[in-house]
């Protein structure tokens, strides 16, 4: 009786480990492998920052003029900060008002206020948009002192690891993106996630050719390669 066999992909064994991210690299393989593969486990750390150089922009307009505020990428804990680090930027990006940026105890939504009337400019310029973060509509608004969100704030933007290999395709959504496996968050930035997929719902890969080399991406769910901090690993079965 032939013992199943096991595959562990581990980004530290990565090729270049020094120059290159845990969240987009190749892997080279000791053996070819071929076939059908199951996701066993996976061990991710969440690593990547919940505000990255793709969620944190804040275009806005005063008197006519256009302008944008850059939040500075990183661990954001608590939305005290992310309200903190609002204020600041667009405080220093507009030059001339003072913005405060508020959360209502029910339902949790944020208003920016200044000292002069602005508006917010996420429909026309939706690039790299906080707009979701906040809890803002993809809308431009009327000029006001104060703009309220539609939404609550939310620093949990990035929902899965979205894990493509060799451009395999195992799920795609509605918008196109496509990966092989997708490892749901179980916790907070600084967490960790293990993730054992469940008998009913087992994820799969197929690869029709011999290959030694392995091309994995992580992503969001705009399939964005995310900046992963830490190394991971993912485990396969042979099928």
């Amino acid at each position: 009786m032939t013992s199943q066999l096991y595959l562990k992909i581990d980004s530290v064994n990565r090729t270049n480990y020094s120059t290159t991210n845990a969240g987009q690299f190749t892997i080279p393989l000791q053996q070819t492998i071929s076939g059908r593969w199951s996701l066993k486990q996976a061990f991710v750390p969440v690593s990547n920052f919940n505000v990255s150089p793709t969620c944190n922009r804040i275009p806005f307009s005063e008197s006519g003029t256009a302008k944008v505020a850059i939040l500075t990428p990183g661990y954001y804990t608590s939305v005290n900060d992310l309200m903190k680090e609002v204020a600041l930027q667009m405080t220093a990006t507009s030059g001339v008002s003072t913005f405060t940026v508020t959360q209502s105890a029910l339902p949790l939504r944020i208003t920016i206020s200044s000292t002069q009337a602005f508006s917010l400019q996420f429909g026309s310029d939706s690039a790299n948009s906080a707009a979701p973060i906040l809890g803002f509509l993809p809308v431009d608004t009327a000029p006001a002192t104060s703009q309220l969100a539609t939404n609550i704030s939310n620093l949990a933007l990035v929902r899965s690891f979205n894990i493509a290999i060799n451009n395999l395709t195992g799920f795609q959504d509605t918008k196109g993106s496509s990966c092989s496996f997708i490892v749901p968050i179980l916790g907070n930035t600084g967490s960790m996630t293990v993730y054992e997929p469940p008998q009913w719902y087992q994820q799969t890969i197929e690869f029709a050719h011999p290959l030694n080399v392995l091309n994995i991406k992580v992503s969001d769910d705009n399939n964005n390669a995310l900046d992963l901090s830490t190394d991971w690993y993912l485990i396969l079965a042979q099928i």
